[in-house]
């Protein structure tokens, strides 16, 4: 990236040295009982920590007066949503009032319980010097992570004891996938579905896995190389009674795989195949207010008639997408913005319109601070290997919203052309107004 572009970009974002520097990792932590918790089930106790001593904890301190901060909830919505059943309890903490926090997480949607610290007692206690700063407290009490909500979700895994080496889950998910084994395909090919991003170095994968870094002496060479899609190739052959064809993808991506590979989409793309979301898993979704993960289910997995049918009813689901399409479709925009400028090293002619519109809640570097590997968006990361599906993907959101909103049951194999056509006009209207750039 452009030394210019890169400072302009670090200078904008927090990049998560100031967090809490008070905390140590290993230390006790302090005590996070408050005076005030909403957004508590029914039923369900206020946190503390003798209560949640068998759980992760992750506090996410924030406010609402805070962009990065809000663009950042869902982030901490889909963290709530996907590791609660592991052991995760998230616990949001501002110190305005309830009466300010509570309106926003209804509105928005989000169901992890937030504390009001208006005294700041517990906001000083974890040296809270940056916001948004994401601690993680470990089942044993102690501090495992201090951070920020875009570098999080490794230390929450780690905690939990689950498997984080990117390698070793993309192994795991493409032998489900060769056995064939439903109970095992859900498992380790839904863990990767699941997650924001899976983030290896491909070309040493695939030579650790026997691939030759010489492209096995072929010489062939793609042009315009796409490594999904050559590892969805490789993933249709790991199984493959014939080797030859397992051992040539796998010498391809030796030869050409990226350093920096996230296998998120073509796990989202392959779980959607192989698991179609049924009539009673959606109805869980939309009981636990899981919406997002609802729509994209609708894009990814195959949804038959009479789960279309049960989405188009649902009153709370048409509420939720009527908020929320016109955010859908901006989070397609800003993917757009990174994969045609940021990730294609180009200056906007309107460099601080850009960045005003653009609006990033983080930016992470390689370790030498000299390349940029990834940004937090609203809605998630966006990176040079998963930009493209991140913008498909709240394109599709956005139509499938736009629809439900309208109580019409959508379109469902008309929605990849859609996709495509407002893709490519978006993309023309934001050349008209930053392409001239240097």
């Amino acid at each position: 990236m452009k030394h210019a572009l890169l400072t302009s970009l670090l200078a904008m974002v927090p990049d998560g040295s100031a967090h809490a520097q008070a905390l140590k990792v290993g230390e006790a932590a302090p005590s996070f009982e408050l005076e005030a918790w909403t957004n508590l089930a029914p039923g369900e106790k206020e946190p503390t920590p003798e209560l949640l001593k068998d759980r992760v904890v992750l506090l996410e301190f924030w406010g609402t007066w805070c962009a990065p901060c809000v663009r950042a909830m869902p982030r901490i919505q889909s963290l709530h949503d996907r590791l609660d059943g592991h052991g995760l309890e998230v616990l949001a903490i501002s110190y305005e009032p309830v009466d300010v926090i509570a309106p926003f997480a209804k509105k928005n949607g989000y169901t992890f319980v937030l504390g009001s610290d208006p005294t700041k007692r517990v906001i000083e206690a974890f040296g809270v010097s940056s916001w948004p700063t994401s601690v993680v407290i470990g089942k044993d009490g102690k501090i495992a992570h201090v951070g920020g909500p875009y570098d999080v979700e490794p230390a929450i895994e780690k905690a939990l004891g689950l498997e984080t080496s990117p390698t070793t889950l993309l192994t795991a998910a493409l032998d489900a996938l060769a056995s064939k084994d439903k109970k095992r395909i859900e498992a380790d090919l839904g863990r990767i579905a699941q997650k924001e991003a899976l983030e290896l170095d491909l070309k040493a994968w695939a030579v650790a896995s026997g691939g030759a870094a010489d492209g096995g002496g072929s010489g062939k060479r793609s042009k315009n190389f796409d490594a999904t899609a050559e590892f969805a190739k490789l993933a249709q052959s790991w199984g493959d009674k014939d080797p030859a064809k397992k051992q040539a993808a796998l010498d391809l991506l030796a030869a050409e795989g990226p350093a920096e590979f996230d296998a998120v989409p073509w796990a989202k793309r392959a779980h959607g195949r192989e698991v179609p979301i049924t009539k009673s898993e959606f109805a869980a979704l939309l009981k636990a207010q899981r919406y997002d993960e609802a729509i994209d289910a609708l894009y990814l997995r195959a949804p038959p008639g009479d789960v279309v049918a049960s989405a188009t009813k649902d009153k709370a689901l048409q509420e939720y997408c009527g908020k929320k399409a016109a955010t859908a479709r901006t989070e397609a925009k800003k993917g757009l913005m990174c994969q045609d400028f940021l990730f294609a090293d180009r200056q906007a002619k309107d460099n601080e319109a850009f960045w005003a519109e653009l609006s990033v809640s983080g930016a992470r570097t390689s370790t030498d601070k000299k390349q940029l590997t990834g940004v937090l968006l609203g809605d998630g990361d966006a990176t040079p290997s998963n930009v493209s599906f991140y913008v498909e993907r709240h394109l599709a959101r956005a139509f499938l919203m736009e629809s439900l909103a309208a109580g019409k049951a959508p379109a469902l194999n008309g929605i990849a052309d859609k996709v495509t056509k407002e893709r490519d006009q978006m993309r023309k209207t934001l050349e008209r107004k930053y392409g001239d750039g240097s």
